[in-house]
């Protein structure tokens, strides 16, 4: 006797960065070789951070899982005025440019939002040299 069996499959709710930075990371020591390991928003920040306030110079870092940086429930209304949680700073500014790598390794960086008009050269990365 055949017998086909399904389970009840629901998609687990993602963990949504809460607007802090971590203080460390998931692992890695910043080297090629051994890149900082970010696995949430929270380690993904203390890298830009790290990155904006000069503290680091050449760096390297991979993703370990996507990350989410805010609910996109309400999405449709997002814009200077209904603003969501989370305010994303671009990685790599005018007075610190990112210089390294940031590796996705097939992960993505969801619900992203910046609301920067007056400046140019904005996204998850801002100024970088390759």
């Amino acid at each position: 006797m055949l017998v086909w069996a399904f389970a009840a499959y629901q998609r687990a709710q993602p963990e949504i960065w809460d607007g802090t930075a971590a203080e460390s990371y998931a692992g890695g020591s910043g080297t090629e070789s051994a890149p900082y390991l970010i696995a949430n928003g929270a380690q993904l920040a203390k890298f830009e951070q790290a990155a904006n306030d000069g503290t680091f110079g050449l760096r390297y870092a991979a993703l370990t899982n996507d990350i989410y940086l805010n609910d996109t429930s309400d999405r449709q209304s997002w814009d200077e005025d209904t603003a969501p949680k989370n305010q994303w700073t671009p990685i790599g500014n005018v007075t610190n440019t990112f210089r390294g790598q940031l590796d996705g390794r097939g992960y993505a960086v969801r619900s992203v939002y910046i609301n920067l008009p007056e400046q140019e050269k904005v996204g998850l990365l801002g100024l970088f040299e390759s």
